[in-house]
């Protein structure tokens, strides 16, 4: 029979938490058809939440791993991804509480969480500047292995040639005449000599 207009059987009646959890589960395996993905986003699209609602869902995720912790998005997932989020304009009041939340974890983070997540975002993000591609092309000419963006301890350095223990740096006039920025790199020069590791800048 229909069941449009019909109430639900077990409207109303609690559920068992080994019932949700299994439900959960069950739904996690489970391999969604695009259709009923796309069914699903309609349904939900422009749909208000309760602050009551939001704060359930909050708790019921405390403590537990993202489902997609670790997994790498294929190249089709980030470009639906970003066309997804393209134009959308995010408030005020959610802008300053993802930076807090930010701010709070990189402050609790240990140096060497810092250097990882500093080096994936030039590596993702920053494009060599017109300075460090000059060098790559001369390097190439020489025949000299070099590495790009590498890690060294807390640092990562434009430029690493391991043959002779050199690190190249390609900086920029205007960013490194900033106030504290020679200080930065002087420190930077100190600590990488640790490593037996020489400093050549290149502006």
């Amino acid at each position: 029979m229909p069941s449009k207009g019909r109430v639900a059987w077990n409207k109303g009646i609690p559920i068992r938490a080994s019932t949700s959890r299994g439900v959960s589960e069950a739904n996690r395996r489970r391999q969604w058809s695009e259709e009923s993905l796309l069914k699903m986003s309609k349904s939900l699209k422009g749909r208000k939440f309760s602050e009551e609602h939001k704060r359930k869902i909050g708790e019921s995720h405390k403590g537990k791993s993202s489902w997609n912790k670790g997994k790498e998005l294929t190249g089709e997932h980030k470009l639906r991804l970003s066309k997804s989020l393209k134009g959308r304009q995010f408030s005020l009041a959610w802008r300053r509480k993802i930076s807090s939340s930010l701010k709070a974890r990189w402050k609790g983070a240990t140096p060497e969480q810092k250097a990882e997540w500093q080096s994936k975002a030039r590596k993702g993000h920053i494009k060599p500047n017109t300075i460090e591609l000059a060098v790559h092309r001369m390097l190439h000419k020489l025949c000299v292995t070099f590495e790009s963006e590498a890690r060294i301890g807390r640092f990562v350095v434009d430029i690493l040639i391991s043959a002779f223990n050199l690190i190249i740096e390609c900086d920029g006039d205007y960013w490194h005449s900033l106030p504290g920025e020679a200080e930065k790199d002087k420190q930077r020069d100190t600590e990488l000599k640790m490593y037996g590791i020489q400093s050549a800048q290149n502006s």
